[in-house]
């Protein structure tokens, strides 16, 4: 049957145009059109067959290929997708030089879908694609340059080159890199307007923020939730443009309602602030916990910080705990000092939390090892370790020993009789304005977790000290 009937045969069972709609008689004729060598319809064949890692993944590229239709017609006609056959039509398509099959190919080679993963492999199919103009490839093959997958073996990272050499190469990829984000960005991809503005905002020497800002305005004028949030940050905290926080929390809660979790992290933090938005502890706890339940880390960190402090929810260790802990296992270091720090002293309360050296101990150090983890956590790591620390037994002399340890000037010990008086522990008197005072001398130190639990007190119970900031934004 001639090539272009087949054609029209799918495209009339796909629309119910003349004929019912059939997904299976649909893909049939594809099939055969497939077959014969025609290129879109091997595209259809191959989007029919595939799964993305994730369906909403613009760097895939054709989400209109990758749309709801598609995936209907795999389930009905499979059962399941499989990558390894949509492989094998893209590379039909790729080789007879349509560059979204030649992005898709590349893709999987990349993310190992279907095909066992090579960089190699990829980049052969993205520059291909990318050199026919395709921007989502551009962008693809910018991302595999700044990962340092460029396909040569060689990374930023490689010890077994020399110092010259890794400079010359990280210029190189750099260089790349920014070229393909260009191209990309120009063409007005969101996501390359998204990268091209990371690569302004962090990725030279000097940083050119008024340009970053630019990038990061046409991406989010396209309603991408990435664009959106990067240009608040911008304008939070006031780099390329001017401090403006209500213009910021604007294009936040846009982000934060499309799903963004770090935009949600942020809108929940300027709640608790009162930055361009009405100060409410109830709606920065909302906005984490949205944040918090997608798995982001500072989100979570920020839900153990609301109910360790009792700020928009009631103050609860064990449920601080359970928050801290998820936070703590993907490595934040913040989290893992909090961790630490209800360990050493126990929960208020008798909310559970039984005092364990050795896991205060194992949380501090963990914290240490963070390249950003909190400065506070060696001198506790420290008071752990100590083997006068480790002789004292009842709660008596704990109390004792911290505060003479306080008086010393020793930041920890500092921070921890606040935490005595703020929690009532160790058969302390509750005192919020004695819990202040050791936090601001600890704080003075720079003891960050004395100063945060300082200003929410303080705030609190209008004892004003500044401007307070005890949730985390990244």
């Amino acid at each position: 049957m001639d090539v272009d009937a087949q054609v029209s045969l799918a495209r009339m069972y796909q629309e119910g145009d003349l004929v019912p709609k059939n997904a299976s008689w649909s893909f049939h004729w594809s099939l055969q059109a497939a077959r014969q060598g025609h290129v879109a319809s091997q595209v259809r064949v191959a989007n029919a067959y595939f799964e993305p890692q994730h369906p909403d993944d613009s760097a895939i590229g054709d989400s209109s290929l990758s749309s709801s239709s598609s995936s209907s017609l795999s389930q009905n006609h499979f059962g399941k997708p499989d990558n390894a056959r949509a492989a094998e039509w893209y590379r039909e398509a790729a080789l007879n030089g349509e560059p979204s099959a030649q992005n898709r190919l590349g893709w999987l080679y990349d993310n190992g879908k279907g095909v066992i993963r090579d960089d190699t492999e990829a980049m052969k199919w993205f520059t291909r694609a990318a050199e026919q103009g395709y921007s989502v490839a551009q962008f693809n093959l910018g991302c595999m340059y700044e990962q340092g997958r460029d396909g040569s073996g060689r990374s930023s990272s490689n010890s077994s080159s020399s110092s010259n050499d890794t400079e010359q190469y990280n210029a190189h990829a750099k260089e790349r890199m920014k070229h393909w984000f260009t191209l990309s960005a120009q063409q007005g991809f969101a996501l390359g307007q998204v990268s091209l503005g990371d690569l302004y905002a962090y990725g030279i020497n000097p940083t050119d923020d008024a340009t970053a800002v630019s990038w990061y305005r046409r991406a989010a004028n396209q309603l991408n939730a990435k664009g959106q949030y990067k240009l608040s940050l911008m304008l939070y905290y006031g780099r390329g443009v001017d401090q403006n926080y209500e213009s910021s929390a604007r294009w936040c809660r846009w982000a934060a309602e499309a799903g963004n979790a770090d935009s949600q992290v942020l809108y929940g933090v300027m709640h608790a602030l009162g930055h361009g938005v009405a100060q409410d502890d109830s709606k920065a706890v909302e906005w984490c916990r949205r944040a918090a339940d997608q798995g982001h880390a500072v989100g979570q960190f920020n839900m153990g910080s609301a109910y360790d402090l009792g700020q928009g929810v009631d103050q609860d260790d064990m449920e601080a705990l359970r928050w801290y802990m998820k936070s703590a296992t993907q490595e934040y270091g913040f989290a893992q000092f909090a961790v630490g720090s209800l360990f050493e002293l126990g929960g208020s309360g008798g909310q559970g939390i039984e005092r364990s050296m050795d896991e205060a101990a194992f949380w501090y150090g963990k914290a240490i090892q963070q390249k950003d983890g909190p400065w506070e956590a060696k001198p506790h790591w420290d008071i752990m370790c100590s083997d006068e620390r480790r002789a004292l037994k009842t709660d008596a002399e704990l109390v004792s020993w911290y505060v003479q340890q306080a008086e010393q000037g020793n930041a920890a010990a500092q921070y921890n009789v606040g935490l005595m008086h703020e929690k009532a522990l160790l058969g302390v008197p509750k005192n919020v304005f004695q819990a202040i005072e050791w936090y601001d001398k600890a704080a003075k130190q720079g003891h960050d977790a004395s100063g945060e639990r300082q200003k929410f007190l303080s705030r609190v119970h209008s004892f004003q000290v500044g401007d307070e900031q005890v949730m985390q934004v990244h």
